[in-house]
């Protein structure tokens, strides 16, 4: 067992040398009134100075432990701690050696793992560690407690009856043991289970002899704490406080008491771990007082009616508070209905120390001599005898008179205890004022209280709020403070004194975490709210001038400041008034609990994120539910259960939900989303609760709102959040209903709102004070933006943010076509989605260039959408539009640009990264579901094609989307009659060059994999080839037909060039044979061509129109029919079909790939329908191989006539080659 038990002991030993043992040391709930090591300390302090420790009721302790601590035991720092080290030790060793006696009962042999087992479940218990660690008194009973056990299960009568004695005299409930330890010791075979069996018990002669024997040792214990205090007095202190637990509370120990009785075997293992469980299952609390107050239910219920009842039930009067060490506040009976009514009593012939104000400071023992008659007389019952009567003070009577207490005179106690001297006076003395003076006499003799000059403690008492409360919290909050409550100004509004060090205490007004009570009425005739008194009135007789544990845990939010204060950064927080915390009692917890559950107070449920690290709120929850379940106080005219008095109550429904998960599909603004209820089937638009963001419609906001949706974007989009709908707000003037809801994240505790404040990216809503539609974190979203606010974080930091400027690339069609190169070149482009437009048509933004343009996908056709009011929608483009608005909006996508349309949208593929990492491609993903058409001619030049078609296919064996009510049909293949026709032939180009003399031609790129690739690959090495300065040779002088490095006057980069012909000494007409541009260069801006550079063909082809030709230069129209040509065509990826070739020249019929609906459409046609163009017969003579496009050329000439369309505009003037 040492193996492993000594490194535990060891490590328990080193924690008593961190500063936990004296956090955990006045914790209520690890070391109560009778098991304080604190308390034992005060009491042996006392008994050497030579006060009866049991006069003042503080020390509740057996003499015997007083003895022993004053004598032989330890109570400084390390080597008490040695010795609560070693007490738990000692009981881990007993629980083995019981295990060693069941076993050896049951004749088994001793499992070794099972005892070290048994010891690391008692060491490790956190019931006993951590009261361990507190140095209760009660790890030392649990010890004689398993000691006791342990001898009698080895049948040793003598010493298993004398430490059941010992722990009996220490804690009373300790006889509750007797019985199972002399059955234990009459058992013939040991401690082992013999349930319904009669025959192994000798006669109750036996049995009497060892309960006798018992008993004497009783008797000799008190005999000698008797003859070691001088008086009885200490029978009731100690074990007067078992039988009323005056300073406890019974339920729990019950339970415990119960459980020691009837679970022996299971005490033999791990007995404390158990009986832990078992009292926290029936509602009771956990460690230190577990072991001290075990009682009847007599008993549990005098502990209680400290809450219940107050203190104890007045027969004349009851003290209330204590003004100063010689005045008093006496309440009387309440009458029915009505608070109990109050008066002054001053203490007659004596005179203490005056307590302070905030203009004048304590005077020298004035608050040990109010504190000694508060804990003397404070809820306890005493006879006041009026002498004569003082004026009025707030219609409140006064009197000077004699107090006594249980027959005892105050004033002898107070000149005998030395906290109060005797007045002067004028008269005769009598033999009253002679005993008054010698007992005064003998105080100053002996030093005590005030005579003690010695002992005065130089204390600093602030009487007004801290200057900077918000430092204060910060330094305080979360940490259990011991005080005093000093006055009540209503049910949940209190001051308290808070006992910050021995010399420093702080007055501070402290409202109830959690509770919100009614008003309590103030002077001039003010009845306050309703219920409002009776409030107040329950809280003073409970808690005024008890001594209680305070925990700050927030302040209340400042008010709200304008966006230009926000911005300067000069307004300081200003300070708070009140603090927000929780006010424990030690016998009765939290009052708040019984507040709420008397109907005199309600929930707030804005509170519950300060109360979530310290637990409470689902406790008043139920307290107020059982107060609306009988109808008390406030809840008395209740019809149904109300938060707030503009609550609204949702509908029932899944898509009123108040609780759910979604995913995130659009972020409207800094403080509202949208999110995707997949039970309801649609989106549901959220405000984010209690938070306002920076609106985008004010300048000096605008950058700000911008990064907040930014910050939300990047957070949120596309993820699954947890909704949490606290209020709906209600309608108001232009502005609907709104569901306000706290999102967060999974995985993470703090919600999103918080994390958008802590940036300083929105600010907390200031509700009005009767506003309870709150967020349950409201409390942490202020806190947040005061931390931001010091640290001048967002909108705090007084900087000015401007918005980008996003410059529209597809502002035209020629703007357009100035871009597509450089993006073409990127390959892969980065962007946002901004808007959805249709299935396949969106806004982007270029975020890393602050563009933005509008995007089409390439290869398919998305069903198109009402444009206007009156246009009708073709199916399922809602349902595309949707689709692509919850995959895409908002998301961080990759675009690669291939084309402009004729109206400035760029063509391409747009790629979506998802969590798991795959891509996914937006054109396949809305052809699989049926949304999208593919654009046969368009998509069989693309890499991914198959994936299209296979895509499509699915979706018609599906009939998903537009394929729903889909019959397949034999295909018809058209077959050209002539045969003089070329086999059709389908490429994808560019227009790289289009030019007008010295007649009209362009320039095409094929579009092939390889040949792209790989002027792609040529393009960058030729730009990093010329980033170093290349110089010409002196005798460089290029002819024509050679090949060189040319710039582009259009954008100043370098590309490869062919010399046309030499204009003069120093210029030249190039070609630009990877695009097709003519220019005049001069030679300083003309480079010899690498080699390396030189093995890659020229990548533009010269190329004309198949079957028509644009007017002659001569012809009006020209220009037009050029204008309209560069527009639809120049920088834009068309299809093409060679038609002919002629020499290097070809002839190509050009498809837009948005438009294309039959082969016989081509922008050749639609150029000759706008009267910008005519049928070529003379330089076309193939055109008869094609007689379907003769005919529709035919057609659209007719047509064009007939609209007066361009050149026809005054009729018919043909050319006469037409």
């Amino acid at each position: 067992m040492t193996t492993s038990i000594g490194p535990l002991l060891l490590l328990r030993f080193g924690l008593f040398l961190t500063p936990l043992p004296s956090i955990l040391r006045d914790d209520h709930q690890l070391a109560s009134p009778l098991t304080s090591f604190s308390r034992l300390k005060e009491g042996i302090y006392l008994s050497r100075a030579g006060f009866n420790p049991y006069d003042g009721g503080l020390v509740r302790h057996s003499p015997l432990l007083l003895s022993a601590f004053s004598t032989y035991l330890p109570s400084s720092a390390l080597p008490s701690a040695l010795l609560w080290t070693l007490i738990d030790g000692l009981g881990a060793w007993c629980l083995v050696k019981i295990y060693r006696a069941r076993v050896s009962a049951s004749r088994a042999p001793v499992n070794p793992k099972w005892e070290q087992l048994i010891g690391l479940l008692y060491l490790l218990n956190p019931y006993l560690f951590l009261p361990n660690l507190a140095r209760s008194t009660a790890s030392l009973e649990n010890a004689v407690a398993l000691a006791a056990i342990m001898f009698g299960a080895e049948k040793r009568a003598s010493a298993a009856l004398l430490l059941l004695a010992i722990l009996t005299h220490i804690s009373l409930h300790g006889i509750l043991l007797l019985v199972p330890v002399v059955l234990l010791l009459l058992h013939s075979t040991g401690p082992s289970s013999s349930l319904g069996q009669t025959n192994e018990y000798p006669a109750s002669r036996s049995a009497l002899k060892l309960v006798a024997q018992y008993f004497g040792y009783m008797a000799l214990l008190a005999g000698v704490s008797t003859v070691v205090c001088g008086d009885w007095k200490w029978v009731e202190r100690t074990w007067g406080a078992f039988l009323w637990l005056s300073q406890g509370t019974g339920n729990a120990n019950f339970y415990y008491a119960t459980t020691l009785v009837f679970g022996i075997a299971m005490a033999a293992t791990v007995m404390d771990a158990v009986w832990a469980g078992l009292r926290i299952g029936f509602g009771g609390k956990p460690s230190g007082y577990h072991v001290r107050y075990a009682a009847t239910v007599l008993g549990m219920r005098r502990a209680c009616a400290g809450w219940e009842d107050g203190e104890e039930a007045a027969v004349s009067t009851e003290s209330a508070p204590c003004l100063s060490g010689d005045t008093l506040v006496l309440r009387g009976r309440p009458a029915p209905g009505q608070p109990p009514k109050e008066r002054i009593a001053h203490i007659a012939e004596v005179t203490a120390p005056r307590l302070g104000s905030s203009q004048r400071d304590d005077e020298p023992f004035a608050f040990e001599s109010r504190e000694y008659l508060r804990a003397l007389t404070v809820g306890k019952e005493i006879t006041f005898e009026s002498t004569y009567s003082l004026p009025t003070n707030d219609s409140v009577p006064r009197d000077v008179g004699i107090v006594t207490l249980n027959g005892q005179d105050l004033t002898i106690e107070l000149l005998k205890n030395g906290w109060a001297k005797l007045k002067e006076n004028k008269r005769e003395a009598t033999d009253e004022d002679i005993q008054r003076r010698a007992i005064e006499a003998d105080a100053k003799t002996n030093s005590r209280g005030i005579w003690n000059t010695d002992g005065i403690v130089h204390r600093t008492v602030y009487h007004t709020m801290p200057t900077n409360t918000q430092e204060f919290m910060t330094q305080w909050k979360g940490k259990p403070i011991n005080s005093i409550v000093e006055a009540v100004r209503d049910g949940n509004n209190l001051r308290v004194r808070l006992l910050l060090a021995p010399d420093q205490h702080q007055l501070v007004n402290l409202q109830l975490a959690g509770i919100k009570c009614p008003r309590a009425g103030g002077r001039e005739n003010d009845a306050g709210e309703p219920f409002g008194e009776e409030a107040k009135a329950f809280v003073e007789v409970r808690l005024l001038q008890r001594p209680v544990t305070v925990t700050l845990l927030s302040v209340p939010p400042p008010p709200a400041a304008s966006f230009g204060s926000l911005a300067s950064g000069d307004a300081a927080p200003a300070a708070a008034t009140t603090f927000i915390g929780t006010c424990i009692h030690p016998q009765g917890g939290n009052i708040a609990e019984p507040l709420v559950g008397a109907g005199l107070a309600k929930v707030l449920e804005w509170h519950a994120g300060m109360l979530s690290g310290y637990g409470g709120l689902e406790a008043l929850k139920a307290a107020e539910r059982s107060a609306k379940e009988k109808r008390l106080k406030l809840h008395s005219t209740a019809t149904q259960p109300s938060n707030g008095p503009q609550k609204s109550a949702a509908p029932a429904g899944p898509s009123q939900r108040t609780e759910f998960e979604g995913q995130v599909i659009r972020i409207w603004s800094g403080d509202q989303i949208s999110v995707w209820d997949d039970v309801a089937g649609k989106d549901r638009r959220l405000q984010l609760s209690s938070v306002r963001g920076p609106r985008a419609n004010d300048p000096k906001q605008a950058g700000y709102a911008a990064e907040a949706k930014e910050f939300l974007r990047k957070k949120l989009i596309g993820q699954t959040v947890t909704i949490k709908v606290d209020f709906v707000r209600p309608a108001e003037g232009e502005f609907e209903a709104r569901d306000c809801a706290t999102i967060t994240l999974p995985g993470q505790k703090t919600s999103v709102a918080e994390q958008l404040i802590a940036r300083g990216l929105a600010t907390a809503v200031r509700h009005r004070r009767d506003d309870e539609n709150r967020s349950p974190d409201y409390d942490k979203l202020i806190a947040a933006e005061q931390a931001a606010a010091s640290d001048g974080k967002g909108l705090h930091s007084g900087k000015d943010v401007t918005l980008p400027r996003i410059v529209n690339v597809s502002e035209t069609s020629s703007k357009a076509n100035q871009f597509l190169p450089g993006y073409k070149r990127a390959g892969k482009i980065p962007a946002v989605v901004d808007y959805v437009a249709a299935g396949s048509r969106f806004k982007l933004l270029l975020t890393r260039d602050s563009q933005s343009i509008t995007f089409v996908l390439s290869g398919i056709r998305a069903p198109r959408t009402a444009r206007n009011p009156g246009d009708k929608a073709e199916p399922c483009a809602e349902e595309s539009n949707q689709f692509s608005t919850r995959r895409y909006l908002q998301r961080d996508v990759e675009v690669h640009i291939e084309a402009v349309d004729k109206t400035g949208g760029f063509i391409g593929t747009l790629y979506l990264t998802k969590p798991d990492k795959t891509v996914e491609n937006a054109a396949v993903a809305l052809t699989q579901e049926g949304l999208a058409f593919v654009h046969h001619h368009s998509a069989e030049s693309l890499q991914w094609s198959k994936q299209l078609f296979d895509a499509e296919a699915s979706a018609k064996a599906a009939k998903r989307g537009v394929w729903k009510h889909y019959v397949e049909e034999a295909e018809v293949e058209v077959v050209e009659q002539d045969a003089g026709a070329l086999k059709t032939q389908y490429i994808d180009v560019i227009i790289s060059d289009v030019r007008t003399a010295p007649q009209f031609g362009f320039s095409v790129q094929v579009l092939n994999n390889e040949g792209i690739a790989n002027l792609e690959k040529l393009m960058r090495e030729f730009s990093l080839h010329h980033r170093a300065a290349i110089k010409s040779p002196p005798s460089f002088s290029p002819k024509p037909g050679d090949l060189v490095s040319a710039r582009f006057s259009a954008d100043n980069s370098w590309y490869r060039a062919k010399i046309r012909k030499v204009v003069g000494k120093t210029e030249y007409d190039v070609v630009f044979i990877d695009y097709g541009n003519l220019e005049t260069v001069s030679l300083n801006n003309i480079r010899p061509l690498d080699d390396k550079f030189r093995a890659l063909p020229g990548q533009a082809q010269d190329a004309r129109l198949s079957f028509v030709k644009l007017l002659d230069v001569s012809s009006d129209y020209f220009d037009d029919a050029i204008d309209r040509f560069r527009s639809i065509c120049e920088g834009r990826k068309l299809i093409a079909n060679i038609d002919a070739r002629e020499g290097p020249v070809l002839h190509l019929r050009l498809i837009d790939p948005s438009d294309a609906g039959s082969p016989t459409d081509s922008i050749n046609a639609q150029l000759v329908r706008e009267g910008l163009a005519v049928v070529d017969r003379k330089g076309c003579k193939y055109i008869s191989s094609y007689p379907q496009i003769a005919k529709r050329l035919q057609d659209d000439t007719a047509e064009a006539k007939r609209s007066r369309s361009g050149m026809y505009e005054f009729g018919d003037i043909s050319p006469e080659d037409d």
